[in-house]
């Protein structure tokens, strides 16, 4: 069934991707970003400086769309250690960009009662926040939660491990790592779910283990890797 797809964050690589691959569906794909979308035509899509200040902008663009789904795919990543620490600022946005922009916007638009489905991109590190990247794992994990604690809303989101883009290019190669088509690919498959879902069975496995295993051991195998 044909849908309308509106994409948070549509100009970075993993949505640029989905993006491309959306436009050979029936789908219809809208799009809200920093800047223009070359894969998007002018009339679907709008420039704004500012996610949370530019809201009533936002929800007038998502009132001339019939019940979008809408996809977060805002991230930022500038955790990498022990090889880099992010600084006061980058913490700061590292929270504001993963947790604070997508849980405030979710709120707003409940609030309006115009979105159909909203999905998240969330990732394996929500699961038990490691040394390597803590702060951006406790902010998806607290993502997470909240959705969940937000009453009346259809909800998915997607826990993925590694995708190979360059918010990842200085890290070490993690196992069942997917590039950006195959992320892409597992997104649009499984757009009508709901709940929380692993991007893979193995996936699923790991996320299991991860649960189980001491907080102690995932770090010293994370700095072994």
């Amino acid at each position: 069934m044909k849908k309308n797809i509106l994409v948070l964050g549509a100009n970075s690589e993993f949505a640029e991707s989905f993006i491309e691959l959306t436009n050979n569906t029936s789908h219809e794909v809208f799009g809200i970003s920093r800047e223009k979308v070359q894969n998007l035509s002018k009339q679907n899509q709008i420039v704004v400086s500012n996610y949370l200040d530019n809201m009533n902008e936002i929800i007038n663009f998502i009132k001339k769309i019939n019940n979008p789904y809408i996809i977060f795919f805002n991230g930022f990543l500038r955790e990498n250690r022990p090889e880099s620490f992010p600084s006061e600022l980058e913490i700061e946005q590292t929270v504001e960009i993963n947790y604070l922009i997508p849980l405030h916007m979710t709120q707003k638009l409940k609030e309006v009662d115009i979105v159909d489905k909203f999905i998240y991109i969330s990732t394996m590190a929500s699961i038990k926040p490691r040394f390597k990247n803590y702060v951006y794992g406790l902010s998806k994990k607290s993502l997470e939660e909240s959705v969940k604690n937000i009453e009346s809303i259809e909800y998915l989101i997607v826990r993925y491990g590694q995708i190979d883009t360059n918010m990842s290019k200085n890290h070490s190669k993690a196992p069942f790592s997917l590039n950006k088509i195959q992320a892409s690919k597992i997104l649009l498959k499984l757009i009508d779910s709901r709940g929380l879902k692993h991007a893979n069975n193995k996936l699923l496995l790991v996320s299991i283990l991860i649960k189980i295993l001491p907080l102690k051991l995932l770090n010293y195998i994370e700095n072994r890797r």
